[in-house]
């Protein structure tokens, strides 16, 4: 049922006769579970406003991807001059607007953190959604950008809206209910759904299970949108051009995975409840609970005992609340979660917490929690780029960079490692890891960036792209699994068409003061800032330069002024770039 204005609301409800809107949302809610909580009966008044005052149009909505979306809503609408809105959504991911005097159709934009990723959701309305509820989903987006034909952020930065009309707009949810049927019966839904307007269910049923189980995203430069099941790994993909549809969801192992879910997050409500108390509660109590597993538990590299004692019952004593969980993956042995937490004893902010995995219990039937294995520690996963002074063919390469510590010498000598994810997901990449130390990937050496082709980085999306790492160690009777890491990259890597060196100069006529140099016996850098242009999406660079020792000068001191040149007589520089949201890559110009 959608939530609409008063006067939406009173008018079909009168049109359709006093006791149908009733009899049906009852009918409906006896059926199966439906999109969230319905208005109870008898509760709605609706009053005239006074004569001479306006009505009062308020959008009110939910920013989320399973897990509510931490951070700010913004709205453009269709007058000339545009209008701009913004609002904070907080844990509950809950906004809301004024909008009166806007004009439709309009669209909306959410950016900022769901279950420790960043995320940019859109959706859109006519204006007839300039008083009601709208939401903004990863499903929302997929419907804009089929509606506009193009990527929902495109349009957006565009901010012309003549193709998002009702019309289209309904259209295209009949696309995505179409492509989303197979999960209905087993989340307990029944259709159709209405994936712009439908109130959510915070308690992660209904429609939010939906929401648990799906990632949506829209790859960069490619006119295409894919919706991919997290529970076992099927993908409906929906080319924007001409609206073709490839591929179908599975409802393999959903019914098992949605109750690992409701299991686990009924041991954080016991969690919770524990820490309701008033008092710092005792390791018997904690372990008493039946969510953790203490003999399997490592967490942070800590014993289960140690990591209670250290993190877990200050937190509790403090009134720990989880607002929010994310499923990342699950199938009929492990599943991974996500965290949100909140101290609200303690005034601070949320926290991003995990990945947590659970194990399932066969005997006992439960789930419980093994801590995230980090006896490892991932020190860097982001975008690099990478030029080879050395390499005639290509000198400019992007890709990822991966840093690990293993100070224990866990992985050993023979140990290596499974990167799997966006771009690269079809063929994960297994290389050789040197033992102790630092490490990283690389073919047969301790090489910590991987180099991706074009194919592979248009893949990545924009946003919201987690790569699954697994560690192995070697032993006598073969490789044993060491650790498991569910990474988020926080920013797709620079396109490589970006960065050839005929088009080093033309990013900007303030970006680069003088083009960089490779001579046969130095380099010549002078850069103020560079605009990386992606198909209309501009990220912006700040340029922090750094030079390591073993670099020779022609003054053997680093300017610390990045507008100005200077000259590297031999050695490797690396150019340290801050993007707007403090996410970095490093540009490597090796031995020369």
């Amino acid at each position: 049922m959608k939530f609409r204005g008063p006067r939406q609301w009173m008018a079909r409800s009168l049109a359709a006769g006093p006791m149908v809107p009733l009899a049906l949302g009852l009918l409906l809610g006896l059926a199966c579970g439906g999109g969230g909580p319905k208005p109870a009966a008898g509760t709605l008044t609706v009053s005239n406003p006074p004569p001479g005052k306006p009505t009062l149009q308020f959008i009110t909505g939910t920013a989320t991807a399973g897990t509510p979306l931490v951070g700010t809503v913004t709205l453009k609408d269709s007058a000339v001059p545009q209008h701009v809105l913004t609002d904070a959504c907080g844990v509950d991911g809950i906004f809301h607007f004024r909008t009166e005097g806007l004009k439709a159709p309009f669209m909306l934009k959410a950016e900022g953190q769901a279950g420790g990723v960043r995320r940019e959701l859109y959706s859109a309305g006519d204006r007839r959604d300039l008083d009601g509820n709208l939401n903004i989903t990863p499903c929302t987006d997929v419907i804009v950008a089929l509606a506009a034909r193009m990527p929902a952020a495109a349009i957006f930065e565009k901010g012309t809206f003549s193709r998002l009309t009702r019309t289209d707009l309904e259209f295209q949810t009949g696309v995505l209910r179409m492509a989303t049927a197979p999960l209905l019966a087993p989340l307990g839904l029944c259709p159709p759904l209405d994936f712009l307007h439908d109130s959510i269910p915070a308690d992660h049923t209904g429609s939010g299970a939906l929401l648990d189980v799906l990632q949506a995203s829209g790859a960069r430069g490619l006119p295409v949108a894919t919706l991919r099941n997290t529970v076992n790994g099927t993908s409906v993909g929906f080319d924007l051009a001409t609206g073709a549809v490839s591929g179908q969801l599975s409802d393999l192992g959903v019914t098992g995975a949605m109750a690992a879910f409701q299991s686990i997050r009924a041991g954080i409500k016991r969690l919770e409840d524990l820490s309701r108390t008033g008092t710092p509660p005792t390791m018997a109590q904690i372990s008493a609970l039946g969510f953790f597993d203490p003999g399997g538990f490592l967490q942070d590299g800590l014993s289960f005992p140690d990591w209670v004692d250290r993190d877990l019952r200050p937190r509790l004593a403090d009134g720990l609340q989880f607002p929010a969980m994310t499923l990342v993956s699950v199938d009929a042995r492990k599943a991974i979660v996500r965290f949100q937490t909140l101290p609200p004893a303690s005034g601070h902010s949320v926290r991003n917490l995990g990945p947590w995995v659970f194990h399932r219990d066969p005997l006992a039937e439960t789930w419980v929690c093994v801590g995230n294995q980090r006896d490892l520690d991932v020190q860097q996963f982001e975008p690099m780029v990478r030029y080879n002074a050395s390499d005639a063919v290509q000198p400019i390469r992007s890709g990822l960079y991966l840093h690990l510590e293993d100070p224990k010498g866990v992985l050993g000598a023979n140990g290596y490692a499974v990167l799997s994810g966006p771009g690269i997901a079809s063929t994960p990449y297994t290389p050789p890891i040197s033992g102790g130390g630092a490490f990283g990937l690389g073919p047969g050496h301790p090489d910590p960036f991987l180099d991706l082709t074009e194919e592979q980085i248009l893949g990545i999306s924009a946003s919201d792209s987690v790569y699954s790492l697994a560690l192995y160690s070697m032993a006598p009777g073969g490789p044993v699994l060491a650790a498991t890491y569910e990474l988020p990259l926080v920013t797709p890597p620079i396109r490589i068409a970006a960065l050839n060196a005929a088009s080093f100069a033309n990013l900007g006529a303030s970006s680069i003061t003088r083009p960089i140099r490779i001579p046969d016996d130095y380099v010549a850098i002078g850069i103020e800032a560079v605009l990386w242009d992606d198909k209309g999406h501009i990220f912006g660079y700040w340029v922090d330069l750094g030079v390591n020792s073993s670099v020779i000068t022609d003054s053997y001191t680093i300017p610390t002024n990045p507008i100005a040149d200077w000259t590297i007589l031999r050695g490797i520089v690396r150019i340290q770039c801050k993007a707007k949201y403090a996410y970095r890559f490093t540009m490597v110009t090796d031995s020369f």
